[in-house]
């Protein structure tokens, strides 16, 4: 099981979120909490999202300018479970890495990448069976007449 910490910003700057991405098979975790800059008051309770491989439209490591500022960008089609992250409007996250998390996240990123391909695979053999199947009862049908 594959795990990076991460931060980002919130959309209106205020605070700063910090967790932890964690793939782990069936789905890719983000743990979190968050970080209010104005009372500097770190909030106890922890929050937990949870993005099947099919929910991630994009997901990319990036070195960062000079690779001094690395991250993981992700965009979802599930938009409602970014939102509760206070995201990017467009349903698109930029997780910052610590540099000494590189390795970890470009690995991460990977094998998110090989997760997304084994469920495409696997939707697609379960339509390619429901097509056989449902071409089978059809020319069965026309034999029978």
């Amino acid at each position: 099981m594959l795990s990076v910490p991460v931060s980002w910003r919130t959309r209106d700057g205020s605070g700063t979120l910090d967790g932890v991405l964690v793939l782990d098979g069936a789905s890719l975790r983000l743990q979190y909490q968050t970080l209010d800059w104005h009372q500097g008051a770190q909030h106890p309770n922890a929050r937990e999202l949870r993005l099947s491989p099919e929910a991630i439209v994009h997901a990319e490591f990036r070195k960062g300018f000079l690779w001094i500022a690395p991250s993981i960008e992700l965009q979802a089609s599930d938009f409602a479970a970014l939102a509760t992250l206070d995201a990017d409007q467009s349903g698109h996250l930029s997780l910052r890495i610590r540099g000494s998390h590189r390795r970890a996240a470009k690995s991460l990123v990977a094998e998110l990448h090989s997760a997304q391909a084994e469920a495409r695979y696997r939707r697609w053999t379960r339509d390619m069976d429901r097509m056989a199947s449902a071409a089978g009862t059809k020319e069965e049908g026309e034999q029978g007449r």
